[in-house]
């Protein structure tokens, strides 16, 4: 398997995770392939966390769709310029637990044509992110790396207490989605959609799910626009 840009054998066989503690990965200014070839997550039910060290930049990157494992998933970045990436590229939806992630963790896509999915709360699991989610601050309203939608489901309370540009929907089937932080609807290159209808970054809340927080959700363009929620 190749892994961290290393080649290991694992004695001709393959690596495989399982069990309920948990497991701490550090990437260090590396990429970690959940899907390399040789690794196996089955029967693995524990917390995955994925940190860095002081002042290296790592990033996660699913080779394909649903990779990850479907369990809690926390970002923790070291000290000083340390920062890790969850990369939801080009269309690779992945399916999680709870979601857990400091300051200095981010969340992105790189297709300017392909929106990903993310999808929380499998096993009815909560977490509480803060990080950013989509594009640089102070990046064009068309950053294509805001190309992601949002699935909650669960029964469990997923809150987003950083800064989100996410251009995508957020669909809230189950549980509770609390932006605590600011969500700031990016328009993206690929969408239909215009900050003047209220569709970029739209939010769908079904009849199981709540939409709450004390933060603040709000239109990239501010002359006139909107964010629509969609209450069902």
């Amino acid at each position: 398997a190749t892994w961290f840009g290393k080649t290991y054998t694992f004695g001709g066989g393959s690596l495989t995770f399982t069990g309920t503690q948990g497991l701490t990965i550090n990437t260090g200014s590396n990429v970690f392939s959940p899907s390399s070839s040789g690794l196996s997550w089955s029967g693995f039910s524990g917390t995955l966390t994925v940190t860095a060290n002081n002042n290296d930049g790592g990033t996660i990157d699913p080779a394909t769709g649903n990779t990850l494992p479907q369990v809690h998933l926390t970002l923790t970045p070291g000290t000083g310029t340390s920062s890790i990436t969850l990369g939801m590229f080009a269309g690779r939806d992945q399916t999680i637990g709870g979601f857990d992630g400091a300051a200095a963790t981010y969340v992105r896509n790189n297709s300017t044509s392909s929106f990903s999915t993310l999808t929380l709360g499998t096993g009815n699991d909560s977490g509480n992110f803060q990080g950013v989610f989509g594009k640089n601050v102070g990046s064009a309203s068309t950053d294509f790396r805001s190309n992601i939608n949002i699935t909650k489901n669960g029964t469990g309370t997923q809150k987003f207490s950083g800064t989100s540009y996410s251009g995508g929907t957020t669909a809230i089937n189950a549980g509770s989605f609390l932006m605590n932080g600011t969500h700031t609807a990016t328009i993206t290159t690929t969408s239909n959609l215009a900050a003047a209808t209220g569709t970029g970054g739209k939010y769908n809340v079904n009849n199981t799910g709540t939409l709450g927080g004390t933060g603040t959700i709000k239109p990239f363009d501010t002359a006139g626009g909107g964010v629509m929620i969609d209450v069902k």
